[in-house]
């Protein structure tokens, strides 16, 4: 029998030395899979990052763009306020006219018209007594306007209200006056 144990013994060397050898293998494929599933994971995690690093610049580029756009709206929202202050005060100053300018004004556009014997003349109630001893030889009504004055002639209104003047004159004169104020 020590034949048949040699045998045996020889089979059971044989069989841990391949059982080992088959353990070792797979552990092997084992520790090969765990190595390119932890480099898998960690591209994937390197992409992520990566692209949640470029979202971030996005994000902050979009966020300075949008707070600069913000600022330039407020920037020109000002200035528009000023510019707008600027004919509010031309306006003012137009109103407050003292009377001695208020009649050269007035008689030297009256002198620019064709006028008629019985053409009206409306101008401010504060204005109204002044012009009354000019004699302009035209009607004065005895209804006021707020600024400026207007005729009436031949069913014919002619306004020159300094409100609708400067109306008239503020789209062809905004941005002459807005590149003054701020020296563009």
């Amino acid at each position: 029998m020590s034949n048949m144990d040699n045998i045996i013994n020889k089979i059971e060397t044989d069989a841990q030395n391949e059982a080992q050898e088959l353990l070792k293998n797979t552990r092997d494929k084992a520790q090969q899979i765990i190595d390119a599933k932890v480099r898998e994971a960690n591209l994937g995690a390197k992409r992520i990052l990566e692209r949640k690093k470029l979202e971030a610049v996005e994000t902050e580029e979009r966020i300075f763009s949008q707070v600069d756009l913000q600022n330039r709206d407020m920037v020109l929202s000002a200035k528009g306020d000023i510019v707008d202050r600027v004919f509010d005060i031309a306006l003012t100053k137009l109103t407050n006219l003292p009377e001695e300018d208020y009649i050269n004004y007035l008689k030297r556009v009256l002198a620019t018209m064709e006028l008629k014997e019985d053409c009206i003349l409306t101008v401010p109630e504060k204005y109204y007594e002044a012009v009354k001893k000019e004699n302009l030889n035209v009607k004065l009504s005895n209804e006021f306007v707020s600024d400026g004055f207007t005729v009436s002639m031949d069913s014919v209104l002619y306004n020159n209200k300094f409100t609708s003047l400067i109306d008239d004159i503020r789209a062809d004169m905004e941005r002459e006056v807005f590149d003054r104020v701020f020296d563009n």
